[in-house]
């Protein structure tokens, strides 16, 4: 029972972190790819460089990307591409989408589900057990 209220507070820790955790305000702008090779032993994966255009100033970026239903093009040199720039900082990026915060939600949840689950069957079981 104790692995279950782990798991429940290990969840809630998630949780927690997921109320107070902010990411920095992005704004969004059309840069270009300049550079698209191949990652070895990558069967579709390419390291994607590209540029993009801030007040005047150039920045530049790379992202490892996989190409296929979610990026259906080749991600080739001269190809529009989106991208999110820190808005304090228009030196710091991320492409093609804004920052996501996906790993800790789904683990909030598979902890918080597998404590409860692990509480529940461990209060049955000592239930059925002292009859």
């Amino acid at each position: 029972m104790s692995f279950g209220y782990t798991c429940l507070f290990v969840g809630m820790f998630f949780g927690l972190i997921g109320l107070f955790w902010h990411f920095p305000s992005v704004t969004q702008t059309n840069g270009v790819i300049v550079e698209s090779v191949p990652v070895a032993g990558g069967q579709m994966k390419r390291l994607i460089t590209y540029e993009y255009t801030v007040d005047g100033v150039r920045h530049r970026g790379q992202r490892l990307l996989g190409w296929g239903r979610q990026y259906p093009g080749m991600l080739e040199v001269g190809d529009p591409f989106p991208v999110y720039f820190v808005t304090r900082k228009p030196e710091l990026s991320y492409a093609p989408g804004p920052p996501r915060m996906t790993t800790l939600i789904v683990s909030r949840i598979m902890f918080t589900a597998l404590g409860i689950t692990v509480i529940v069957f461990a209060w049955r079981a000592s239930h059925l057990t002292n009859r």
